[in-house]
């Protein structure tokens, strides 16, 4: 598995949204509405999301614009790749965007609730946060063991 992680804090392009890249499609999500949420590309080579789509998981796909080439006769050519069709989770946020992070954590301390995101997890994000510092700095690539995310 491969991942990148990028945070842009100075620059509102784009908004913000996490980006699951797999060989047969990619999802891109976010809590903004107005920043991707709940969408999904279907790579053109994998096996069609008919079933998905009939079970109401998926949105019927937006078709994306195919722009025809001229033939020109050349004999090197260079041409754009095909936009994957474009789907989506049928499911809308219908609370602020932090809300139900702060009912949960509210919920937790009352006792009514576990945590989502217990303070093991986020020890073992600031691990792998910090670690990527730390290459930086070494310029060298990370390695982890299973001792690094113990506290």
């Amino acid at each position: 598995m491969k991942a990148y992680y990028q945070t842009q804090t100075t620059n509102g392009s784009q908004g913000y949204f996490e980006n699951f890249m797999g060989d047969q499609g990619t999802l891109v999500v976010s809590e903004s509405e107005l920043n991707y949420a709940g969408t999904l590309y279907r790579d053109p080579n994998a096996p069609a999301w008919d079933t998905w789509i009939q079970k109401g998981y998926v949105t019927a796909p937006r078709l994306q614009e195919v722009r025809q080439q001229a033939d020109t006769g050349a004999v090197a050519d260079v041409r754009e790749s095909v936009s994957p069709d474009e789907h989506k989770v049928p499911v809308v946020l219908r609370d602020p965007y932090h809300q139900p992070h702060l009912q949960n954590f509210f919920d937790a301390v009352r006792g009514r609730a576990a945590l989502t995101c217990p303070p093991e997890v986020g020890y073992e994000t600031a691990v792998t946060v910090l670690k990527v510092n730390e290459a930086i700095d070494a310029t060298s690539r990370l390695s982890f063991s299973a001792g690094d995310f113990e506290a």
